[in-house]
C-alpha cells in the first residue's frame, strides 16, 4: 500500500507536470465510482466501485484520478489537492481515452450529474488546490452557493478560495444564490477569489444566477477562461456572464458569451481590472438596463472600469443592448492608466448593437469594423483612422452563426501587429500568416471554402455549408433558367452532367455563367445554393446551352448522396437539369399537365405520366388532351404522398410545342 507522506510529497510541481503530460503515473491508481456501486468496495475496478462521488474522492490520493459514471449523484463534494475528478463515463472503460469526447450530444449518454439539492455550493476546491486538481466531465446543477460570513454568499455551482484547480468540459447549469440584501451574492455558476490561477475551459456555464457575476466570478485571481459557452445567466447588479476585478492578468479568449442579462452593469462582461487581454470572444445578444437608469456607464456587451494595459482584439460584439441612450450597448470602457499600451481596441467588430464604442480616457484604435449601431458608433472618441465601417457579412447572424462569408470586407483587413504568436480564432485555428497575408477583423478568421462542383455539393456539402460552386476545369456554371413562379435561377456544368438551383437576392439570367458563392441548403426535396451570389469578376455570357433529351422513366434518377432520388428510381440523379422530352398529353389543369411518353409513369394522383408544370398551347376551345407535344424544362421532383415523384419546370409558353 503507498504512504500518504510519500504520497503528499509527490503533489510537488515537478511531478504534477509529469501526470499532466503522461497520464496517470504508474505508481497511481483509478477510483471508480458508479449509482449500482458501494461505498465499502475499494473502488478499483468497475465491478468494485464506490457508490458516491465523495466515498471515490476520499479514497483517492494525490496524483490518483477519480472516474464517475453516467447517473445522477445527489451530493455536495470538495475535490481532493492534486486528484483528478472524471465524470461521464459508460461504466466500462479501461482507458481514460475510452470516455466520450467533449462536447458531448443533447441528451449525453453517459451524463454524471452532481446535484447539490440548494445545500450549498456542489463542488468546493480547498485552498492550496494546485492544477492538477481537476473537475472535468460533469454536470454541475442545483447550488445554492457557500456561505462566508454576513450576507455574503459564493459560488452556486463551483467555489475555489485561494485554490487553482482545472475546470474543464462541465456543464454549470441552474444553480442560483441567495436573494440577500445588497450585493452579497456573488458567482452564480463558478466563483474563484484571493490570489490562485484557476483554469475554466471548454464549460457550458447556463442558466444561473446571482446578485454579482451570474455565470462566474473572478475576485482576485490570475485567471484562463477559455473556450467557454456562457450563456442565459442573470445578474442583479453587474456581470451576468463574468464579473472579474483583479491586480492579476485575466486572459479571456474564445469565450461565447451570449444572452446574459442584468439590472446593473456589463450585461455580458464586467472588468473591473488593471490587466486583461480579452481575445477572440464572440459577445453577442447580452442586455444591462443599469436599474432601469439612463447610466452612460451600463456596458451591455462589455463594461470595464480599467487600468494598465487592456488589450481587446478580435472579437465579435453584436446584437447587445442597454436602454441608456449613451449607455455603450456594445462596449463601455472607462480607463484610468497611462502609458503604452493602455487601452487598445484591435481588429474588433461592433455592429448591431444599440449603440456602439463608449469610452472615457486614452484609448488606441486600430483596424475596427464599427458599424451601424443605433443610437452611435463612437462616443467619447472619433473613428480610429484604420476602422472601416460595413456590414461585416456574416453567415447568418439571426441564428447566432458570426463566421464570416466570403464577400466579408472584414477579411484581411485587420492588424497583424496587435495579434499574438500562436493566437487562435474563435473555433481554434490557428491565425497563421503566411508572408502577404493579412489576420482578419473578428473572431472568425476566415477559412476558404473547399471550390466544389455542383455534383459533389450536391451530394456531399451539408447544409448550412457555404460553399463555393465551380464546372469542371473550375469553369463558370451556365444558367438555363428563372422560373416565373419561385424565385430561383438554375445553373449546370457545360457538359450538362448535373444542374443545381440556385437563390438569392440577385438572380442570373438565362446564358449568363459565373463562379457562384452560397450556403448549401435543402429546400422541398430538392438541394439548393441559398445566398447565391456571384464570385467576383467571374460573371460572363455565354449563351444558353441545348437542352438534354431524356425519357421519362429516367427523368430524376436514383438517390445522390444528399439529394433524395425518386422513388423506385434509379439511374444518373439529373434534378436540377435543363431536359427536354416528348409524349402524349394524357391529362391538362389549369397551369399543369401530364405527358406520357410510353413510360407510363404513376405519381398517385390518377393520372399516366410525369407531370409537367406549364400550358399546351392550343386553340380556344380546343382540347389539349391527345396531343403529341415536346417540353422543355428543369427536371425537378416534389411529394405525393410518402413518395418523391418526377416533374419537370417549364420556364415560359415558348418550352411546350404541339407537334400533332
Amino acid at each position: 500500500m503507498r504512504h500518504k507522506v510519500f504520497s503528499a510529497l509527490l503533489c510537488g510541481s515537478v511531478v504534477v507536470c509529469l501526470s499532466l503530460v503522461c497520464g496517470v503515473p504508474a505508481d497511481c491508481a483509478v477510483v471508480h465510482v458508479k449509482p449500482s456501486g458501494w461505498d465499502g468496495n475499494d473502488g478499483l475496478t468497475w465491478e468494485t466501485a464506490k457508490r458516491s462521488v465523495t466515498a471515490g474522492l476520499e479514497a483517492a490520493e494525490p496524483l490518483d484520478e477519480v472516474w464517475v459514471a453516467k447517473g445522477t449523484y445527489l451530493e455536495n463534494i470538495i475535490l481532493a489537492p492534486c486528484v483528478a475528478l472524471y465524470g461521464g463515463f459508460g461504466g466500462t472503460e479501461t482507458s481514460r481515452s475510452q470516455r466520450l469526447s467533449f462536447p458531448r450530444p443533447t441528451p449525453d449518454p453517459n451524463e454524471a450529474v452532481l446535484d447539490g439539492q440548494q445545500k450549498g455550493s456542489v463542488v468546493i476546491s480547498p485552498p492550496g488546490a494546485p492544477a492538477s486538481t481537476r473537475l472535468d466531465g460533469f454536470t454541475i446543477r442545483n447550488g445554492s452557493g457557500t456561505w462566508v460570513s454576513g450576507p455574503y454568499w459564493r459560488g452556486g455551482g463551483v467555489y475555489c478560495e485561494q485554490s487553482s484547480p482545472t475546470i474543464a468540459n462541465n456543464s454549470v447549469t441552474g444553480n442560483t444564490l441567495p436573494d440577500v440584501p445588497g450585493d452579497g451574492a456573488w458567482g452564480g455558476g463558478i466563483y474563484c477569489g484571493g490570489d490562485c490561477s484557476p483554469s475554466i475551459r471548454h464549460n457550458l456555464i447556463a442558466g444561473n444566477s446571482a446578485t454579482t457575476g451570474g455565470g462566474v466570478v473572478l475576485k482576485y485571481c490570475s485567471a484562463v477562461v477559455e473556450d467557454n459557452v456562457i450563456a442565459g445567466n442573470t445578474a442583479v447588479y453587474e456581470g451576468g456572464g463574468i464579473s472579474a476585478s483583479s491586480y492579476y492578468p485575466l486572459l479571456l479568449a474564445r469565450n461565447r458569451v451570449v444572452a446574459n442579462t442584468t439590472a446593473g452593469k456589463g450585461g455580458g462582461i464586467a472588468l473591473w481590472a488593471v490587466h486583461c487581454l480579452v481575445i477572440s470572444n464572440i459577445i453577442a445578444d447580452n442586455s444591462a438596463t443599469s436599474g432601469g437608469s439612463l447610466d452612460s456607464q451600463a456596458g451591455a456587451g462589455v463594461q470595464g472600469t480599467l487600468s494598465g494595459w487592456c488589450s481587446f482584439v478580435n472579437n465579435t460584439v453584436v446584437g447587445n443592448h442597454t436602454p441608456a441612450p449613451g449607455g455603450g450597448g456594445g462596449i463601455y470602457c472607462g480607463h484610468s492608466g497611462v502609458g503604452p499600451p493602455g487601452l487598445r481596441f484591435s481588429n474588433n467588430i461592433i455592429a448591431l448593437n444599440s449603440s456602439g464604442l463608449s469610452v472615457g480616457g486614452a484609448v488606441v484604435l486600430s483596424h475596427n469594423d464599427v458599424w451601424q449601431n443605433t443610437a452611435y458608433n463612437y462616443s467619447g472618441l472619433p473613428p480610429g483612422a484604420t476602422d472601416i465601417s460595413a456590414d461585416p457579412t456574416f453567415v447568418d447572424a439571426v441564428n447566432g452563426d458570426y463566421h464570416l462569408r466570403l464577400i466579408s470586407p472584414c477579411i484581411n483587413a485587420g492588424s497583424n501587429a496587435d495579434v499574438g504568436p500562436g493566437w487562435f480564432d474563435m473555433d481554434g485555428e490557428v491565425r497563421a500568416l503566411p508572408d502577404g497575408e493579412v489576420v482578419d477583423i473578428g473572431a472568425d478568421e476566415y477559412s476558404a471554402h473547399a471550390v466544389w462542383s455542383p455534383a459533389n455539393a450536391k451530394k456531399v456539402v451539408p447544409d448550412g455549408a457555404e460553399a463555393v460552386i465551380k464546372g469542371r476545369n473550375r469553369q463558370a456554371m451556365v444558367t438555363t433558367a428563372r422560373l416565373p413562379d419561385v424565385p430561383a435561377f438554375y445553373v449546370e456544368q457545360a457538359d450538362r452532367s448535373v444542374g443545381l438551383q440556385c437563390r438569392g437576392s440577385s438572380l442570373l439570367e438565362p446564358g449568363q455563367a459565373a463562379l457562384l458563392l452560397g450556403i448549401m441548403g435543402t429546400i422541398d426535396w430538392e438541394r439548393v445554393l441559398t445566398d447565391a451570389v456571384a464570385v467576383d469578376g467571374s460573371l460572363r455570357w455565354v449563351g444558353i446551352p441545348g437542352a438534354l433529351t431524356v425519357p421519362s422513366r429516367s427523368l430524376g434518377g436514383g438517390p445522390f448522396g444528399l439529394q433524395q432520388g425518386i422513388s423506385g428510381a434509379f439511374g444518373l440523379n439529373n434534378i436540377g437539369l435543363l431536359i427536354k422530352t416528348a409524349g402524349t398529353v394524357t391529362y391538362a389543369e389549369g397551369a399543369f399537365f401530364y405527358l406520357d411518353d410510353g413510360s407510363v409513369l404513376d405519381d398517385h394522383s390518377g393520372h399516366i405520366g410525369v407531370k409537367v408544370y406549364g400550358a399546351v398551347p392550343v386553340n380556344p376551345g380546343e382540347e389539349p388532351v391527345g396531343k403529341f407535344v415536346t417540353v422543355t424544362g428543369i427536371s425537378g421532383c416534389e411529394i405525393a404522398g410518402s413518395d418523391l415523384v418526377r416533374v419537370i419546370r417549364t420556364r415560359d409558353a415558348q418550352d411546350v410545342v404541339v407537334l400533332r
